[in-house]
C-alpha cells in the first residue's frame, strides 16, 4: 500500500514583528506539528509580497493556503486566489477579507470578546484608582 504524504499547507501571516501575528504563527506551527501536517511559513508585509508568496505556494502544490490578505486592493493576488480555487486548493483569509470581493474562507479574532476578557481581568485586579483605555491604531 502506498504511504500517504502529509498534508502541506502554505502559511503567509502578516508581519510577524507584531505580537498577534507572531503568536498566531507559533500556534499554527505547533498545531501542524501535533497533527503531522507540513507547513511552510513565509511572512508578508505588502500586497506584492502576498502575490509572490501565493504564487510560490501554488507552484509548490500545497494542499491549502492560509494567509493574511493584503491591505490594498491588488488584482494579481485576487487572480491567484481564483487560480488556487480552480485547482481545488482552499484559501483561508486570516483576520480580514481579501480585497476586491474575492470569496474565501475567513477566520477572524474576536476582538470585542478579547477586550471584554482583558477588562474583566483588570477590574478584578485593580482595587481602586482610575483605569484608562488607550486606543491604538
Amino acid at each position: 500500500m502506498k504511504e500517504r504524504s502529509p498534508i502541506r499547507i502554505g502559511f503567509a501571516p502578516y508581519d510577524i514583528r507584531y505580537t498577534f501575528w507572531a503568536l498566531l504563527a507559533h500556534a499554527l506551527r505547533q498545531a501542524a506539528k501535533e497533527r503531522g501536517v507540513a507547513i511552510e511559513t513565509v511572512p508578508i508585509i505588502s500586497a506584492s509580497e502576498a502575490a509572490a508568496v501565493l504564487e510560490h505556494f501554488l507552484s509548490q502544490g500545497v494542499d491549502a493556503v492560509i494567509m493574511a490578505p493584503p491591505r490594498a486592493d491588488y488584482l494579481e493576488c485576487a487572480s491567484l486566489v481564483h487560480q488556487a480555487q480552480a485547482r481545488g486548493i482552499p484559501v483561508v483569509a486570516l483576520d480580514s477579507l481579501f480585497p476586491g470581493g474575492v470569496e474565501t474562507y475567513v477566520v477572524r479574532s474576536d476582538n470585542a470578546g478579547g477586550a471584554a476578557l482583558v477588562a474583566e481581568r483588570l477590574l478584578a485586579r485593580v482595587q481602586r484608582g482610575p483605569l484608562v483605555h488607550l486606543h491604538g491604531p
